[in-house]
């Protein structure tokens, strides 16, 4: 079980490492969501296709199956609408970190749906983690303390990527992971490619096509930090229960914050949108720790 730790926890890093980049794509080079999805994750398909076929011929799904790994690509294309637009509002890390919310509904979804059972501390380590990122997006006003925008955006994105567990769970339970993710890359193909029916999308999708030729060097970044731990994750959750794959991944806005402070450090410009102040930052590692604490319950328990 070792491996496939280590190998979710590259996925996690470099997840991290995509995010402070998609702020950038985000907040930088795409005025409009629906080309910056459009063109990434075509690029993301074309590159990763050829890649898993080295692993083995994928196996044909049944019905059910295809019918989630359906599921899965419209999923994995349509959460980005939501998580782009709350990159535009807040802190990446908080951002990262309000991804833990899909954490707390995976037991739940694993339990009735693949018969996945925790321990008390396991689910204690679940609660311990989204009572922090709570904590992380309340923002203070002089007359009251509430929620910022951000935190319904991704509690949206929370309830597809529980759901995305789920599903890429059950396909794994029947097919090998290589064929998981060939389906998974054929099938969000053609989710990505719907962007073009309606005129507007069409338009807008035509004329930022020149984005892609201005910046090479963002594009290339964006591929070398999501395509890798797309082959990792798949393979690490073909042996990890589907809760704990989750809670490994409540680990990723400590990442995206220490990257952040390294890019600050050392002078490579502010990609993100990141609140750096030793006030912010000591605040942040405060719930960080206990997110932690929590998936170390969870991981241990």
């Amino acid at each position: 079980m070792l491996f496939p730790i280590l190998g979710r926890l590259f996925a996690v890093g470099m997840y991290a490492g995509a995010s402070i980049n998609d702020s950038h794509l985000s907040n930088t080079i795409f005025k409009k969501i629906v080309p910056l999805i459009f063109y990434t994750q075509l690029l993301i398909y074309a590159i990763a296709l050829p890649i898993v076929l080295l692993f083995g011929t994928p196996a044909i799904p049944t019905w059910d199956v295809f019918v989630a790994l359906l599921l899965l690509a419209m999923i994995g294309v349509g959460f980005q609408i939501p998580y782009y637009v709350a990159l535009r509002r807040v802190d990446t890390s908080v951002v990262v970190a309000m991804f833990s919310l899909s954490r707390v509904l995976v037991p739940i979804t694993a339990f009735f749906f693949l018969g996945e059972r925790l321990s008390i501390v396991q689910y204690s380590g679940f609660l311990v983690i989204v009572v922090s990122v709570l904590a992380l997006n309340f923002k203070r006003s002089e007359k009251k303390t509430r929620l910022n925008s951000a935190f319904f955006l991704m509690a949206i994105v929370a309830v597809l990527l529980s759901m995305e567990t789920i599903l890429k769970k059950f396909a794994l339970n029947s097919i090998d992971w290589y064929s998981v993710l060939f389906w998974y890359l054929v099938l969000g193909t053609g989710v990505t490619l719907t962007f073009l029916l309606p005129k507007k999308y069409r338009k807008e999708i035509t004329e930022t096509a020149s984005s892609l030729r201005k910046n090479p060097k963002s594009l290339g970044l964006m591929l070398m930090l999501n395509v890798p731990p797309m082959f990792s994750s798949f393979w690490s959750l073909g042996y990890l229960p589907a809760s704990v794959h989750k809670a490994i991944g409540s680990l990723a806005p400590i990442f995206t914050l220490f990257f952040n402070w390294l890019m600050h450090k050392f002078g490579f410009g502010k990609l993100s949108k990141e609140e750096i102040l030793k006030k912010d930052i000591a605040r942040k590692l405060f719930f960080f720790a206990i997110i932690i604490i929590g998936v170390i319950m969870t991981v241990a328990g």
